[in-house]
């Protein structure tokens, strides 16, 4: 989209700005709300790698212990669950 199309919708947009357009949800059918479903919980799953990712990145080097919960590799791979 140009910037000019978008300061159509809201003259305070700048460059490189996200413009979120509303989409009627009585036009999603079931396909798509599934891939909606699917986009949320990724985005979810990512954070949660972040945040472990970040609890524990400035502790290398240290001796730590833990419990493996959940362990789930690719699809089509062993599963391993508590």
């Amino acid at each position: 989209m140009s910037l000019d199309e978008a300061k159509q919708i809201d003259e305070s947009l700048e460059l490189d700005d996200t413009v979120e357009l509303p989409k009627p949800m009585d036009v999603l059918g079931r396909i798509a709300a599934q891939t909606a479903k699917q986009v949320i919980l990724q985005k979810v799953r990512e954070a949660e790698r972040k945040n472990v990712f970040n609890e524990f990145s400035g502790r290398a080097g240290e001796m730590i212990n833990g419990v493996v919960k959940r362990f789930e590799a690719g699809p089509y791979r062993r599963r391993w669950k508590d």
